[in-house]
């Protein structure tokens, strides 16, 4: 990885920061931006150009440390593959992440509390659709949610899909949403869901097959857990966020590029999109009700 790799991550996770902030503000009401962009994109070009300046000379005041060890862990490897982080990031820095103890949640399906319902999965798909950059197009929704008469017995789970377009290319966005995740996690070792999350949310659980290219897992202030990383097989791409709510409750969105292209969003877009306020199980009537609009819409199976 170059020395203006780093900063040119860096500035792409601003600039996916800056879109979600944006998208939530005007609520979905795209601004008239052709009378804006050219002059922003003069002085953004110039702004950027003094910003990769700066790197390169500080770049070369520190280049022992740098070309030693990688942002991700590990001495940089041979073709530009980052290291997979061995154990994640906390907010205090490189260390391992350990997920809340939810050995005294239920593990049944939770009651519907009165006034609410679980969202759909027509819902789940808007909810994708208004959780992406405002500058991305989305059509082909399609989605799933488990069948009923499961709901006494294990979690419930919905999924949705979309096609999207936008920033010079195309591809797929996945999103799913399971109630109670750790429920469904335990691996038998301790008796708790615990163990079984921490395998899962770890970078460690990648194998060379996995072809993940990068991979970092945080603890968040709000105590959930986000596991993020890339896969890179050939002209294949995709890139991941997995959230792990602190109430146990699990996000995880994966965009997959068209072919031969880059994903469609960024590891910054997808960590704004999983952390959204949206993905709430249960939610007002209105909002499942709004969600029927979303047309034309695929009923998957299974």
């Amino acid at each position: 990885m170059g020395p203006d790799d780093g900063a040119e991550d860096a500035m792409r996770l601003d600039e996916d920061g800056a879109a979600e902030v944006l998208a939530r503000a005007v609520d979905g009401v795209r601004p008239p931006t052709p009378r804006l962009v050219d002059g922003a994109v003069r002085r953004g070009r110039r702004l950027r150009a003094r910003r990769r300046a700066g790197t390169a000379a500080a770049a070369c005041v520190a280049a022992g440390p740098v070309t030693a060890v990688s942002l991700w862990g590990g001495a940089p490897r041979s073709g530009g593959v980052e290291p997979r982080s061995p154990t994640g990031r906390t907010d205090g820095g490189p260390g391992p992440v350990r997920v809340p103890d939810f050995s005294a949640y239920p593990s049944t399906a939770e009651a519907v509390p009165p006034g609410k319902e679980r969202i759909s999965a027509r819902a789940t798909a808007l909810a994708l659709k208004e959780t992406l950059p405002w500058d991305l197009e989305s059509s082909q929704y399609a989605g799933r949610n488990q069948a009923g008469k499961w709901l006494g017995v294990v979690p419930y789970d919905t999924s949705a899909r979309l096609r999207v377009a936008g920033r010079g290319t195309d591809g797929e966005v996945k999103v799913d949403f399971q109630s109670q995740f750790y429920a469904q996690m335990d691996d038998g070792t301790d008796g708790s869901p615990r163990a079984g999350l921490e395998k899962w949310y770890a970078c460690a659980r990648f194998r060379a097959q996995d072809h993940v290219r990068r991979c970092e897992v945080a603890r968040l202030a709000d105590g959930s857990v986000l596991l993020t990383y890339e896969k890179r097989s050939g002209a294949r791409a995709s890139r991941h966020a997995d959230l792990l709510q602190a109430d146990g409750h699990r996000v995880a969105v994966g965009a997959q590029a068209g072919a031969g292209g880059e994903p469609p969003l960024t590891l910054g877009a997808l960590r704004g999109v999983v952390t959204s306020h949206r993905w709430r199980l249960f939610v007002d009537p209105e909002v499942n009700e709004r969600a029927k609009a979303l047309k034309p819409f695929e009923t998957l199976g299974g």
